[in-house]
Order: structure tokens, then sequence, then C-alpha cells
């Protein structure tokens, strides 16, 4: 009886040897062997640079409902041209904007426009399509979705 009580004795400090090891190791080693996580690549600038079809829709406080349409181009600085197609409360009209694009690490992006709206979205879709909302002086415009047609030329 005395010799099972030994053994039991002995396999509770090997465990308690083992696991203190193991957290030893772990607190000194274990930032080194747990993997790293990287931000997309997709997610600057320059990769988000090409054109994009987009649809949006929503509304314009003290205006009405309004929908839009068209391409919009981004080079390989974050320059934006847009050109599209809208309805704003009924009335039909055509316009070419210019902006600037910046992109975040995270994949979520700013533009402004020469319109004095600014837009806010996150690239998605390993950098296909992008989701937005675009505000006008501060009031919701309108979301959307902007999906890739081509990438930069240049």
């Amino acid at each position: 009886m005395k010799e099972a009580g030994f053994w039991i004795k002995v396999m509770v400090s090997s465990l308690f040897l083992a696991t203190a090891g193991a957290m030893i190791f772990l607190t000194l080693f274990g930032r080194s062997v747990v993997p790293k996580v990287h931000a997309d690549k997709s997610c600057t600038v320059a990769a988000a640079a090409g054109t994009y079809g987009f649809l949006a829709s929503g509304s314009i406080a003290g205006v009405g409902p309004i929908a839009v349409t068209g391409l919009l181009t981004a080079d390989r600085t974050g320059n934006l041209v847009a050109n599209e197609t809208s309805s704003i409360n009924g009335a039909t009209s055509t316009a070419t904007l210019t902006g600037t694009l910046t992109v975040n690490s995270d994949c979520s992006l700013t533009a402004s426009f020469s319109d004095d709206s600014t837009l806010a979205g996150v690239i998605v879709d390993g950098g296909r399509e992008v989701d937005f909302i675009e505000t006008f002086l501060g009031a919701l415009g309108f979301t959307g979705v902007a999906k890739r047609v081509k990438d930069s030329a240049d």
C-alpha cells in the first residue's frame, strides 16, 4: 500500500513539473512561436487602383431619394475620377467628379470628392469589391457597392 502512495506522489510531481516547464517555456519563448498576423496586401492605395462599376441609393435630408450609377477610376497615387448618372428626387443628371482616396491597412478607406461629398467604406472580397456609404456635408447620401471591372493600367 505504501508503494502505491509513493507512485501517486511521483505522478503528481511529474505532472506539476511538466506543467510548470510548459508555462515557463511559453512565457519565455511563446511570442516567437505564435504566427504573426499580417495586413491584407490588397489594402493599399496602389493595390486599389483600377476601375469600378458602382450602384448606390439612399436619400439626402431635405432633398429626397437618390440613386447613382457609374464608373469610378482610381490611380496608384490615390486620385479618383467618377463618371456618374444620378437621379435626385426624380431629376436625372450626369457628372464627372474628381477626388482623392486614402486606404488603411485594415482595408477601411475614405475618399473626398469635388462636389464636397465624402465616402467611407471597406475593401472586401480580396479587393474585388468596395462597400461604402457617401455623405454630403454630414447628411446621409447613399449606401452602395462598387465592383472592380478592371485593374489599373499604370
